[in-house]
């Protein structure tokens, strides 16, 4: 069995070195989709302790009514602004996700495109050399 030099039909300085891009590129996503899932559980903690914060104000405008009609329509209308406040928070965390979503794969993809072309490259300056090998 005849050993053969794959080494003449790559360039492995040229390979290893889009492999390393491709890695740098993979790990610059994960740290931006790591920071925009690290922001989101930053600005949930926020909301958290702002709804704690709330709850004491809350139950004392409620309180204040003297009629069981006033508490009911006081309770109606903070149960309200409660609702519009959580659906705005959570499309300001689902924003925060996407954004970093959006960066990330944005990173993955150039590095895809250009890792394509530097393959194509790679593998034509060695067929470009056999040519010239053959030819000699």
């Amino acid at each position: 069995m005849a050993h053969y030099d794959f080494t003449k039909l790559f360039d492995f300085t040229a390979l290893m070195e889009i492999q390393k891009k491709n890695i740098e590129a993979l790990t610059k996503a994960n740290d931006l989709a790591f920071e925009g899932f690290q922001a989101a559980g930053q600005r949930q903690a926020q909301m958290f302790s702002q709804i704690v914060g709330e709850t004491s104000s809350i139950v004392k405008q409620i309180t204040e009514e003297t009629t069981p009609q006033k508490i009911a329509m006081r309770q109606a209308e903070l149960v309200k602004k409660a609702c519009e406040k959580s659906v705005t928070d959570w499309r300001e965390i689902a924003d925060i996700i996407g954004e970093s979503g959006k960066e990330a794969t944005g990173i993955i993809h150039a590095r895809v495109n250009s890792s394509l072309t530097e393959l194509k490259s790679a593998l034509n300056k060695n067929d470009k050399v056999s040519v010239h090998k053959k030819a000699a």
